[in-house]
């Protein structure tokens, strides 16, 4: 979409008038979003006009790029549903004559699919996260180096270690008495390679005693 200074449409493409359900000739000399469309930031809370994309190139002559902008249309009843956003990653460039800005080209690229994989992905993860927190057992979460990367609290209850104390491989092995460490270490290999596995070890609790 190109637009003048005013913030007027001058030219859009097919893709632009599909956007935004209206034809080329609607779309000219309008300010591109009918009446009843919000802008939404990437939070979902609705933007000010004077910090969407084209009022700012315009103000400021900086292009924007790659910002990430909802768009909601209400329904016939006035009412709007998270189903009715789209969003898009929106680059704004500044058109300049000389050290003037004259106008403003914007390309949308939809990113809804990808958005709302997202929303799906985190709310999964929220409930994942929210179970493994609430375990009276000790859940322990290493990488292929055998680095620790998240301990629940459980743990920390039970060992009395901080993920930072044992986050190397040597610091939980260390703690690990030494005639079953082999055994502990070869069920992580073994996981590792994706096999399951189970074993029984003891291990030093900072208090000193023995679990």
């Amino acid at each position: 979409v190109v637009q003048d200074r005013k913030g007027k449409v001058v030219e859009s493409n097919a893709a632009a008038c599909a956007v935004f359900h209206r034809s080329p000739e609607q779309l000219r000399d309008s300010s591109l979003l009918p009446d009843g469309w919000t802008c939404l930031d990437e939070d979902g809370a609705a933007l000010p006009h004077e910090e969407q994309p084209v009022p700012t190139v315009l103000c400021t002559g900086r292009p924007m790029r790659n910002f990430v902008l909802g768009l909601r249309s209400e329904a016939a009843d006035g009412c709007a549903s998270d189903s009715a956003v789209r969003w898009f990653l929106v680059n704004a460039m500044p058109l300049t004559d000389g050290a003037v800005t004259v106008g403003v080209v914007t390309t949308f690229s939809d990113v809804t699919a990808y958005r709302r994989a997202q929303d799906v992905l985190r709310v999964s993860e929220e409930k994942y996260r929210g179970l493994i927190e609430s375990l009276p057992l000790m859940v322990v979460q290493f990488d292929r180096k055998l680095r620790i990367e998240y301990l629940n609290p459980a743990v920390r209850t039970l060992s009395g270690y901080e993920l930072e104390e044992v986050a190397d491989p040597a610091d939980w092995t260390s703690r690990i008495l030494s005639e079953d460490l082999p055994r502990f270490q070869e069920m992580v290999y073994h996981a590792l390679d994706g096999q399951p596995g189970r074993a029984e070890y003891r291990f030093r609790a900072k208090d000193g005693s023995l679990k």
